[in-house]
């Protein structure tokens, strides 16, 4: 199997692993900003009862939102202090969520194409772009995991000396 050595064309696989986090974790801010702003807006309208699916909802997506920015600051955290332990916790959750988002997206497309609603394809395709954005990215952080592991002498990023 071959394997990356870079990131983009641009990065090598730490810089790469960096630029994902930094993106991700902006992303996520932005999100987090955006379901704040809704929240504010929609407790704000007037003859809006929020029941309890809709309280639930809301709280969901806000600890989904925390969760995602937490998970970025540790990849971030991990590539620049190489700790292979904070990327290994990024990869199991990233593949956890990419994994479901990506079954989520195979159904929402046979839905689409059941019902034959042309625009519901075209954003199921449109997504599907970006979950194969986010799956390239969990690539590039599993082969610097990978190229952390491999080499010799090293624990976690120090040398296995100063381990013990």
């Amino acid at each position: 199997m071959g394997r990356l050595t870079g990131c983009c064309g641009c990065f090598d696989l730490r810089d790469g692993s960096r630029a994902i986090g930094i993106t991700l974790l902006v992303l996520g801010s932005l999100g987090l900003v955006s379901e704040v702003a809704g929240t504010i807006q929609l407790s704000q309208q007037e003859n809006t009862q929020m029941n309890s699916a809709v309280i639930v909802q809301i709280v969901f997506q806000f600890v989904f939102c925390i969760l995602h920015l937490v998970m970025n600051a540790l990849l971030v955290h991990g590539v620049n202090n190489s700790r292979r332990g904070m990327l290994l916790a990024w990869l199991i959750y990233t593949g956890i969520a990419t994994g479901l988002q990506s079954i989520g997206v195979a159904i929402g497309f046979i839905v689409a194409c059941v019902t034959g609603v042309w625009w519901l394809i075209l954003l199921v395709v449109a997504v599907a772009g970006l979950i194969a954005v986010f799956w390239y990215w969990f690539v590039v952080v599993l082969h610097y995991y990978q190229e952390m592991q491999e080499k010799n002498g090293f624990v976690y990023g120090k040398q296995a000396n100063d381990a013990l």
